[in-house]
């Protein structure tokens, strides 16, 4: 193969889509090349004569536009196609404006409302009459050719995607393969596949063809890593075969971290990554630490100790600084991945939880575990530039949608998702999730973009449209306790931690169904998705073999207290742990768990302001019974009193035998 030329992006197809495509990508930075079959006076767009149909008038709407359309099919029509469709279709109009496209417009300079076939109002617009496609089309190509990051391949045919057999690294033309970090396909449809069209000759499927032969699926090279917080390790995952590959050791399992600690990581929390893959970051929140992990060898780089309790952090966008949020305290930790120092720290809210970048490197977002605020911040400046009100103070997770159009904001505290508009930097709306809401993820499904938020207090994660009002359309049970949660690159997967489980789920996008569980370490926290993390071998060196053993998981009933919980236990050896997640108590108030008949609790926690509580115990909980005495085995019960048994308080919460 001959030498390749280098992009950023790639863009196959001449049309509107294609220039469209290529302009929007200019703007957030990247440089592009933009591969045409044809002339871009000969594309489908171009010569196409009618209209463009958006709900317009005063008198008219979206959902008004969807009904035409939808009779008009007469039961030809994918519903939520159109609605999303008619939906956008008054935005892409103003875009188009934006951008230099001059409608058709009335005496008094108000645009041009048609009333054509199967409309039931006027809202078609038209540009030149009937040339509304070379309007369109001549306009965008006029600002591709002044684009200085655009260069436009016309009459240069796209043969395959270029791939090594596990990802996308470009496309391949009849002029040669073109390296790129992101390919985009936007080749039109396949009308002149049949002998009777409108269409252009080149109107033929060809950007199906050449994806579907290259597939998109997780490769061999992809991994999926989850932070353990008890067995202080990173489980590494092969997402191509679901199958556990090993684990990086950064410290002792509990409870071997009770004595001062010289070596090691403790509380393995947060991950981050770098731009090119080749980076995982690893923060531990008992041993104030942020590892830097070689994706390929799975070797320690280098870790830098920083404040009380850091939770997550992430690369800028160009990969140059690391931020790490002190959650213990009040700042940003600023690192220099080339040296591992800290190089200057960024006051925030009180409790910062997590941060994340905007792609065009300019903004960073940052929700708070203890200040009902998200904080955005100037990259360039590293100041906090505006302090957006939330709806409660602990927010441990953020993600942007797929568009970056809009970040979600998790609330653990009160079961909502709180969305922010990135450009208007208000508050969208707010979501109703439910109980103990940790993580969210998004994903571009055949139904739409569609957001999967991890719900722990009712083992579920719940689907969401991204819709102006998102509407709840699936619940899909998982296993014990859920908390982070990354689709694969191409969604066709969600990957769901575990927290009480040990285990991740995986969630097939297409049919919102678990289609496999993978044993990972004890208490996953953060679960993240990194494509292309090994270029070549295996990428199993400096990989241990699983560590920990499986989990026995109760749920606890209301017992009249109005109260509800959960209970996992793990064997330690000789000892067992015993973690009790209790919500929907009273607040502010002590409660004892009993194991069985025992006189003495195992442990005791206090209700916070909302009524939760959570506590660890570690001792001798069970029983042994030689196999050679008469004593019956039976199972014991895990009971929760308000106050005291011993004072005979009645208990609020079970488990069942």
């Amino acid at each position: 193969m001959q030498r390749a030329t280098e992009t950023g992006v790639a863009v196959v197809g001449g049309g509107a889509a294609g220039l469209y495509v290529a302009l929007r990508a200019a703007e957030h930075g990247a440089e592009v090349t933009l591969v045409s079959r044809k002339p871009l006076a000969e594309s489908a767009s171009y010569w196409a004569q009618g209209g463009l149909a958006a709900a317009l008038a005063p008198d008219d709407s979206p959902a008004r536009h969807a009904d035409d359309t939808l009779n008009a099919g007469r039961g030809l029509c994918r519903a939520e196609a159109v609605e999303t469709l008619t939906r956008e279709a008054p935005a892409a109009v103003d875009e188009l404006r934006r951008l230099g496209v001059r409608f058709d417009t009335e005496a008094d300079g108000s645009l041009g409302l048609a009333l054509e076939g199967g409309h039931s109002a006027r809202r078609i617009v038209h540009a030149g009459g009937a040339q509304t496609g070379r309007a369109i089309t001549r306009c965008l190509a006029e600002r591709v050719a002044a684009e200085d990051r655009v260069r436009v391949l016309e009459e240069t045919s796209a043969i395959a995607l270029w791939s090594d057999g596990n990802r996308c690294a470009g496309v391949i033309t009849d002029a040669g393969p073109i390296a790129a970090r992101a390919t985009v396909l936007a080749t039109g449809g396949g009308a002149a596949l049949w002998r009777r069209t409108t269409n252009p000759w080149g109107a033929i499927g060809a950007g199906g063809v050449i994806a579907h032969v290259a597939g998109a699926a997780p490769s061999p090279a992809d991994r999926v890593y989850t932070a353990d917080q008890n067995t202080n390790t990173v489980s590494v995952i092969n997402p191509a075969t679901d199958t556990l590959l090993g684990q990086i050791r950064l410290g002792n399992v509990r409870p071997d971290i009770l004595s001062p600690l010289y070596k090691g990581e403790l509380n393995v929390h947060g991950l981050g990554f770098s731009p090119d893959h080749r980076t995982l970051l690893v923060i531990s929140n008992g041993s104030n630490s942020v590892a830097f992990i070689d994706t390929a060898t799975n070797r320690i780089k280098g870790i830098t100790y920083i404040g009380r309790s850091p939770h997550e952090g992430f690369f800028t966008a160009d990969g140059k600084e690391v931020w790490v949020v002190v959650r213990g305290e009040n700042y940003i930790s600023v690192i220099d991945p080339s040296t591992y120092k800290e190089t200057r720290r960024i006051e925030t809210a009180n409790g910062p939880g997590m941060v994340l970048f905007h792609p065009n490197g300019k903004l960073a977002f940052t929700v708070s575990s203890f200040t009902p605020e998200l904080d955005v911040i100037d990259v360039a400046e590293h100041r906090v530039m505006k302090r957006i009100p939330v709806t409660s103070p602990f927010s441990p997770f953020l993600q942007f949608s797929p568009d970056f159009r809009e970040v979600w904001m998790t609330h653990k505290d009160v079961g909502k998702v709180t969305r922010i508009d990135t450009d208007k930097l208000e508050v969208k709306g707010v979501i109703d999730t439910g109980l103990v809401t940790n993580h969210v993820g998004f994903a571009k499904t055949a139904h739409g973009t569609r957001a999967y938020v991890t719900v722990g207090g009712e083992n579920a994660v719940k689907v969401y449209t991204t819709d102006p009002e998102a509407k709840l359309v699936a619940t899909i049970p998982v296993g014990a306790l859920p908390h982070g949660i990354w689709p694969s690159d191409d969604g066709s997967r969600m990957y769901v931690g575990l927290e009480n489980g040990d285990a991740v789920d995986v969630i097939d996008t297409a049919t919102d169904k678990v289609i496999a569980r993978l044993p990972v370490g004890q208490a996953p926290q953060a679960l993240v998705y990194v494509s292309n993390a090994v270029e070549t071998g295996a990428g199993t060196s400096g990989l241990v073999p699983r560590i920990n053993g499986e989990p026995i998981n109760f749920a606890l009933k209301d017992n009249g207290g109005g109260g509800a919980g959960f209970v996992v236990a793990r064997n330690l050896g000789l000892v067992d742990s015993l973690e009790v997640f209790l919500y929907m108590l009273k607040p502010d108030t002590v409660y004892e768990v009993y194991v069985g008949e025992q006189r003495a609790p195992v442990a005791a926690v206090k209700t916070n302001p909302k009524g939760m509580a959570n506590g660890t115990a570690i001792g001798p909980m069970r029983e042994a019974v030689s196999t050679l005495s008469s004593k019956a085995v039976t199972p014991s019960r895990i009971v929760v009193v308000e106050g005291s048994k011993v004072a005979g308080a009645k208990p609020v919460l079970v488990s069942a035998q």
